[in-house]
């Protein structure tokens, strides 16, 4: 089943370092879109997320961005927003092998081991998209005092989850609004 669902959320950048010294002007818009191609993830099938970075003002922006992908069990959230248990994450790579939009970053090359900020710039009133599959990623219950290494399906239950993005830029942290799946093993 498709899901046309996509979750915005606006960040706030501070200006580019080329930029000169003096008051700061308005800081420019930055939209995070995040999009599935499939509201359920099944076992040995692909959870394809797609992700778009829109600059909304006239200048070139750039960002030095981490970004994870977060799970929370639907009902938990839906009765206590706050708890931990029912909740993984999984940090994304969103390098140069993400970036084409087209092809999913996939196997071997959806696992991270190293965590750098990557460094965007996004010209004005332009996008940058990504893809990633998150079955391939590696996830981690969000109170595990480990780093995340395993797959999706051995990690996560079946059930209704909300997914988002949790993004930090320039020293700033921000989380998307949520889209709904499920996980069916």
């Amino acid at each position: 089943m498709k899901a046309g669902a996509a979750a915005t959320l606006a960040l706030l950048a501070g200006p580019s370092s080329s930029e000169p010294a003096g008051p700061v002007p308005q800081a420019p818009q930055v939209r995070c879109e995040i999009r599935v191609d499939a509201d359920t993830w099944v076992k040995g099938q692909p959870g394809i997320v797609r992700i778009a970075l829109s600059n909304s003002g006239e200048g070139d922006l750039e960002l030095a961005v981490l970004t994870n992908l977060e799970l929370s069990n639907a009902a938990d959230e839906q009765k206590r927003p706050k708890q931990v248990s029912g909740r993984y994450w999984g940090p994304l790579d969103l390098t140069a092998k993400a970036r084409e939009g087209v092809q999913p970053v996939t196997g071997d090359q959806a696992r991270v081991t190293e965590r750098k900020a990557l460094q965007l710039k996004i010209p004005g009133r332009s996008k940058i998209e990504f893809s990633v599959d998150a079955a391939a990623m590696e996830w981690a219950s969000l109170i595990s005092p480990a780093w995340p290494h395993q797959k999706l399906f051995e990690v996560v239950p079946n059930g209704a989850y909300r997914l988002r993005a949790s993004l930090s830029a320039n020293g700033h942290s921000f989380e998307s609004n949520a889209v709904s799946i499920s996980i069916k093993k």
